[in-house]
């Protein structure tokens, strides 16, 4: 018995500490990716970000729902490419292959694409579902299904059928994937952050001397962060003020509908 135990691999098995030490840390950074994103638009440096508990776990959960819908594509496609009617092999294939990186490139262009790709991997289940069902029955459905895979695992090797060759370009296409597959959150938190920058329309608005009017973009502790802008054009250049709040005691906010804001676009001077 002990010989049998032996030859199994090891699993690697992370204690509870470990994983309660683990997910402040991953919170924090998807927090961290998502309002650096927020900033960047604006043209503000991540360098202001504070540590604000309630600020950074709402940040995370706004870049995490980007992450979620990557990642249920993406196990769906893994589940479906080792499923067991042809044709479920071959809508997987074309998921893990052909459709991760779009669907990916649609969550990079915003909220407004995170319905599509919601609506579009349930619908595949139920396509799949009823494929399952049709081939049974069908035997041309059968035969085309079975074509359509051979096809597909030749152009595409699918994970039903890779043989495990260990060499070092094996390994690095691990370390790829695994390298991607942590990536993805924290670049879909950013471009989430830098996306909600270009929608939002209601910002704090107040006034001050020499300055003008100015949007508050972010508050972080005792810090307010806010950029001049341009009422009737609804534009911004690239620049910032950060007060303290206790200098701004006596100031009047505004909740106003001022945008979205769009940064003035620069002409390059004659020479």
């Amino acid at each position: 018995m002990p010989e049998t135990l032996s030859n199994q691999p090891r699993k690697i098995q992370l204690s509870e500490g470990v994983v309660l030490g683990i997910i402040p840390v991953v919170v924090y950074a998807l927090g961290f990716s998502y309002e650096s994103g927020y900033l960047s638009y604006y043209g503000i440096p991540s360098e202001l970000i504070a540590i604000d508990a309630p600020a950074m776990i709402r940040a995370a959960v706004f870049g995490a729902i980007y992450a979620f819908v990557a990642l249920l594509w993406l196990s769906l496609a893994v589940d479906s490419s080792v499923g067991e009617s042809y044709s479920e092999k071959s809508i997987g294939i074309i998921m893990l292959y052909l459709g991760f990186f779009p669907v990916l490139y649609l969550l990079s262009k915003g909220s407004d694409y995170l319905s599509i790709v919601m609506m579009l991997s349930f619908g595949i289940i139920f396509l799949v579902v009823l494929l399952r069902k049709l081939e049974d029955k069908l035997p041309w459905l059968q035969r085309a299904s079975v074509k359509t895979h051979a096809l597909l695992a030749e152009a595409f090797q699918s994970e039903d059928e890779k043989q495990e060759i260990p060499s070092l370009f094996g390994w690095l296409q691990k370390a790829a994937a695994l390298f991607l597959l942590t990536m993805i959150p924290f670049v879909l938190a950013f471009t989430a952050g830098k996306h909600s920058a270009e929608d939002d329309s209601v910002l704090d608005v107040f006034e001050r001397e020499r300055i003008g009017e100015l949007a508050v973009i972010r508050i972080y502790g005792d810090k307010v962060i806010a950029i001049p802008f341009h009422r009737e054009k609804q534009e911004f250049r690239k620049q910032y003020v950060v007060f303290e709040i206790g200098t701004l005691s006596s100031v009047v906010f505004t909740n106003e509908h001022i945008g979205p804001l769009k940064e003035v676009e620069t002409v390059a001077k004659p020479k």
